[in-house]
């Protein structure tokens, strides 16, 4: 059995328990079952500033041209702009992932920055440094400790984000115009409490950097933050059986599910099991990098090959029947 499942959904946020169930408030844009915008809203406040922002702001003001969008998250940051292939290059016979292998992350970081700024002086592009990361990533992931990771999480993951996940040249130049018009603005900060109002939601943040907190009034909320990558506190039923059954465990860092080799599925008591695999983001946990195609396209060869191996020498078993004992070793 291979579990190929994206992310578990959003799960409602504490600053918003007041207004979890109002119209006006919109836990998952992509899961809204009406238009996340109405012809009367005149303010929307969006919280988080990273591509799921980026489409539902472009979209919103496509169907409202005069809507004021604000958008708020802990760094304000956007996501950077795809660009064209650059003319300097990484000279391709460098082992790169080598030359960073058995690195701490305090030593990784300079060497990716010198990384880009010889591409820079050279003519090229640091997109092509991050490429060049990318495909390192998994490996640089698994030899970073816990204490690493960590670190990377609080510290540089929002500019790893922002530069790896970027937007096409033409939709930037959209959010751009956007906010040349003052008709999106970004805001580093954090939202603390969503109150309902006769006319809309009151909105109380603190701005980053800040101790006094800040109120403003809105027409509607649309969280863009994205989903809960903490497993314990999903919802989801599938997800909340499994956990329940100890058949998976999430990671110590809350980026998804342990796992072993190909995916298989750590399950409460240690055991991995050997019919039960993983396929999706939350190999994050295992590899950092394994929300795009291209890395979910190498894991997904490989764990098919693994199984074809592994049907071969079990085709003898009756596997009709499909129980707790029989997923796990």
């Amino acid at each position: 059995m291979v579990l190929a499942c994206g992310d578990p959904p959003p799960v409602p946020k504490p600053y918003a328990a007041a207004v979890a169930d109002l119209p006006s408030y919109v836990l998952d844009p992509y899961a809204a079952q009406t238009s996340l915008v109405r012809p009367s809203d005149r303010s929307v406040l969006l919280i988080g500033t990273g591509l799921t922002m980026v489409d539902v702001a472009v979209a919103a003001a496509a169907g409202n041209p005069k809507l004021q969008l604000l958008a708020i998250s802990r760094h304000g940051l956007l996501p950077a702009s795809q660009q064209p292939p650059p003319l300097a290059s990484v000279d391709p016979q460098v082992d790169l992932c080598g030359q960073l292998d058995g690195r701490s992350l305090r030593r990784v970081v300079p060497a990716v920055r010198r990384l880009a700024q010889d591409l820079q002086h050279r003519g090229g592009d640091w997109r092509e440094a991050v490429l060049r990361i990318r495909e390192c990533a998994p490996a640089l992931w698994q030899q970073f400790n816990e204490a690493d990771r960590g670190r990377f999480l609080r510290h540089l993951r929002v500019y790893w984000d922002t530069h790896r996940h970027r937007m096409p040249p033409a939709v930037a130049e959209q959010v751009s115009g956007m906010r040349r018009r003052g008709q999106l603005q970004l805001r580093a900060g954090h939202v603390s409490a969503l109150r309902p109002q006769a006319d809309g939601i009151a909105v109380r943040w603190r701005a980053r950097g800040c101790a006094d907190m800040r109120e403003l009034r809105v027409d509607r909320v649309i969280d863009c933050s994205g989903s809960d990558h903490r497993l314990l506190r999903t919802g989801a039923v599938l997800w909340r059986q499994l956990l329940d059954a100890g058949l998976v465990v999430p990671d110590s860092l809350g980026l998804g599910l342990r796992t072993g080799a190909q995916g298989a599925l750590v399950a409460a008591d240690g055991r991995t099991a050997t019919r039960l695999f993983y396929l999706g983001p939350m190999l994050r946990a295992a590899h950092w990098e394994a929300t795009a195609v291209g890395e979910l396209r190498v894991r997904a060869e490989a764990l098919a090959a693994a199984l074809a191996n592994h049907t071969v020498r079990e085709s003898s078993h009756d596997t009709r029947l499909i129980d707790s004992e029989r997923l796990l070793v």
